[in-house]
């Protein structure tokens, strides 16, 4: 990319930025920080995705996917979109969202990087925590519900150890 091209798009953002806040002090278009914050990190996450595949950047996947997790999610709740109104306006109710973004920035990490295996324990982690930790918010799943099972995690363990010993029989 020539140097020109690259200049303009600052200038094209300073523009567009000036543009909405004469705008607003017009009162044409009014907007608050709680309305366009969601907008501003779908926007970030766009440019992080279109880098992707004009630059051919796998590894910008991983912020693309936070980036519009999070935005899309912010959007939804600032504009109403959600039946459950009353959750998600204090941090100790929302934070699983954190989570659920940054498991799935790994897992898509992934899938444009398939060679990299590392980034998937840490994707699935973060994501199972994720959705267990925002159903509880939401009351669908109950730790007291999820205590009563931990024996299946010996059960599992257990499975795993048999299929194990089953394919490295001895000659």
């Amino acid at each position: 990319m020539s140097e020109k091209k690259r200049s303009i798009v600052p200038g094209v953002v300073l523009i567009l930025i000036g543009a909405a806040f004469l705008l607003q002090q017009l009162r044409i278009l009014d907007f608050t920080w709680r309305e366009s914050y969601p907008f501003i990190l779908m926007a970030v996450g766009a440019v992080f995705l279109i880098t992707i595949f004009t630059k051919g950047d796998r590894g910008a996947s991983f912020p693309a996917t936070v980036l519009l997790v999070l935005g899309i999610f912010f959007f939804l709740r600032n504009f109403g979109y959600f039946s459950l109104d009353y959750y998600f306006y204090d941090l100790r109710d929302y934070w699983p969202i954190f989570l659920i973004a940054f498991g799935l920035g790994f897992i898509v990490l992934f899938l444009f990087k398939s060679d990299d295996w590392g980034v998937l324990v840490p994707g699935g982690l973060l994501l199972f925590f994720g959705a267990v930790f925002f159903l509880n918010t939401i009351d669908i799943l109950y730790w007291r519900n999820i205590t009563d099972f931990w024996p299946v995690i010996l059960i599992a363990v257990g499975v795993s150890i048999v299929i194990n010993n089953l394919r490295k029989r001895p000659e």
